[in-house]
């Protein structure tokens, strides 16, 4: 029973994101091997076999797994291309490359996308911020951004963002994660025309590239500490490298002002989340 669970799972295994998405097939396959402890000549997964006993650590490792079961059901009701979007997203990136090679124009920064627990009936939702390397205890540009699918046969995906209420509540989650375990729906607040369409390419065998762009009708655009804000957002990103095309715009002559003024900002991935 065992080597058949395994066999089924390592097989979704292969059709399953890893790390900030791994489903932990390991621990499936002790979930899905283990009988019911009234009806079977197996100790259950809390008897601890050096005592002989009931170890309350292997009884976290029970609730764990049934967490990750729950999930792995969520994202088998993921499309492959929403999944595989998540996970491209998902992580740690730097542009020092390219902040060595020409840094008048491009700051030395660092991003982080963290997969968070909202809107998981449908969707895929990171939190986002980054922050200059010489000064990673000030990180700004706090946001969420939801992964879900779209409405249009040429752009299957989309992401809409919004803005966190307080933003300095999750200052410097990006590197410290447990301060997104209490955030709520409630502390969101949608931002209508700051969406993205995203079309996906195939670069090879479960290989893709996503490029994501505002649709030609909408602006967006947000009050933040008092000021009209406007923004043009689009990236496009692989397994490896994320390119940000963000950038602040001015209202009133629809000229850039700060961020991928001449050219997209080009991440390399250094962390998997």
């Amino acid at each position: 029973m065992l080597r058949a669970t395994f066999f089924i799972f390592s097989r979704l295994k292969a059709n399953l994101p890893s790390s900030g998405f791994r489903i932990g097939y390991w621990s499936l396959v002790i979930g899905k091997s283990q009988s019911h402890p009234l009806h079977s000549s197996h100790p259950p997964i809390s008897h601890s076999p050096l005592t002989g006993g009931y170890d309350p650590s292997l009884l976290k490792i029970q609730a764990k797994i049934r967490i990750k079961c729950e999930c792995a059901s969520q994202f088998m009701n993921f499309s492959p291309h929403l999944i595989a979007l998540g996970k491209y997203l998902a992580g740690e990136f730097d542009n020092r490359e390219q902040a060595l090679a020409d840094p008048a124009w491009y700051v030395h920064l660092r991003l982080w996308q963290r997969p968070i627990n909202l809107f998981t009936e449908d969707s895929i939702t990171l939190f986002a911020e980054q922050a200059n390397l010489v000064n990673l205890d000030r990180p700004y540009r706090q946001r969420i951004m939801r992964l879900m699918p779209g409405h249009d046969a040429d752009a299957p995906l989309q992401l809409q963002y919004y803005m966190l209420k307080d933003p300095s509540s999750l200052s410097g989650a990006g590197r410290n994660p447990a301060l997104l375990n209490t955030l709520t729906l409630d502390q969101l607040d949608l931002l209508p025309g700051c969406i993205l369409t995203i079309t996906q390419q195939t670069l090879a065998h479960n290989s893709y590239k996503f490029v994501a762009t505002q649709p030609p009708d909408t602006c967006c655009r947000f009050i933040y500490l008092s000021q009209s804000i406007q923004v043009s957002l689009g990236f496009a990103a692989t397994a490896t490298d994320f390119n940000s095309y963000d950038k602040g715009i001015d209202s009133d002559t629809g000229k850039a002002t700060w961020g991928a003024i001449l050219g997209p900002y080009r991440y390399t991935k250094r962390e998997q989340y």
